[in-house]
């Protein structure tokens, strides 16, 4: 008996000993203090980035045929650099622009670069960066179509519709690059995020990029004394172009006005025309609708449901128009113009 009554003293101690433990913490010294340290990391920017390309002298814009995995082909027309299929993808969750920090082109043999070509050998090179809004290319990553989705839009001239532009230096003949500064640009195209899935991503319709190398050149050049000079398979040039990215700040969907203000002489009226904006958003607009602040100064057809409106001047005096897009998500927009009656 007297050893049961040890062990469930021992046990009693033990409890007790545990419950302090636990407590301890709660009573720190005052003013304790906590050192943070810093420094930088770079953290690695998920885009897919060619490494190199091929791009020809194509005086007469003649067509390159250029064949997909599933053996069809397109052809690349009109373009006297012709630049076989080159894309940027972005694999990450994070919206980004895209810039050139540095754009040099080299010519080899008897070739110069230039702002404008001349009947001679010099040539004016650009590089053209057309960011892609495209549904057909959300594809999932493993997709086995995509490249072959991405050489359609390539061959597609209105992909290049909006497509940003960077004209390269000029480069003399024989002069070394070390005396020449290379071109530049920020912000030629967004690259929308990815969405992840239990395995790899699907692409965004905005995630992917176009980008190529453009010229105009003289299809029968001379040399300096007005004599042929023949193109030759000497006459090349080789292109460097580093690409930079940052985190791109999203843009909300917006209406405007084309005139945020009028002014109308007695009995006369006026068209205002709204415009949407989706920028980084998805969203459209589900409906119109127009209000005026004062209806004896200025008026306007509040029942219209369309883009546009005719103003009216119903009296003398100041007023604001105003228009406001519903949108597909429900929330609305809003743009005003200022009125001013005679």
């Amino acid at each position: 008996m007297k050893f049961m009554n040890k062990k469930r003293f021992g046990s009693t101690v033990m409890a007790g000993a545990l419950a302090l433990s636990l407590a301890a913490p709660a009573f720190a010294a005052n003013n304790t203090s906590t050192t943070i340290t810093g420094a930088y990391t770079d953290i690695p920017i998920a885009v897919s980035v060619p490494t190199t390309g091929t791009a020809q002298i194509n005086p007469y814009g003649l067509p390159v045929t250029i064949t997909k995995s599933n053996d069809t082909t397109v052809d690349l027309v009109g373009q006297q650099i012709t630049t076989k299929p080159l894309s940027v993808k972005n694999q990450g969750t994070v919206s980004l622009d895209m810039g050139v920090s540095s754009f040099l082109v080299t010519p080899t043999g008897d070739i110069s670069i230039a702002a404008a070509k001349t009947v001679e050998k010099t040539i004016a090179v650009n590089l053209e960066v057309a960011g892609l809004d495209d549904t057909t290319l959300a594809v999932s990553s493993d997709s086995e179509n995509l490249d072959n989705l991405i050489i359609d839009a390539f061959a597609d001239e209105d992909s290049w519709a909006n497509a940003d532009t960077l004209a390269a230096p000029a480069f003399a003949q024989g002069a070394t690059a070390s005396t020449i500064n290379p071109a530049k640009k920020d912000n030629m195209a967004v690259l929308g995020a990815v969405t992840p899935k239990s395995e790899g991503f699907t692409y965004g319709r905005k995630s992917i990029a176009l980008f190529r190398l453009t010229g105009d050149l003289a299809q029968e050049p001379v040399d300096g004394s007005s004599n042929a000079d023949p193109w030759k398979e000497t006459d090349g040039f080789s292109a460097a172009i580093v690409f930079k990215f940052t985190p791109h700040a999203d843009v909300d969907a917006a209406v405007t006005l084309d005139q945020s203000s009028l002014s109308l002489a007695a009995s006369a009226n006026a068209n205002l025309k709204a415009t949407f904006a989706a920028n980084d958003t998805e969203l459209t607009v589900t409906s119109w609708a127009w209000a005026t602040s004062d209806a004896t100064v200025a008026n306007t057809n509040t029942s219209n449901t369309t883009d546009t409106a005719l103003v009216a001047n119903t009296g003398t005096g100041s007023a604001t128009i105003t228009v406001t897009a519903t949108l597909s998500d429900g929330t609305t927009r809003t743009a005003t113009c200022a009125v001013t009656c005679a």
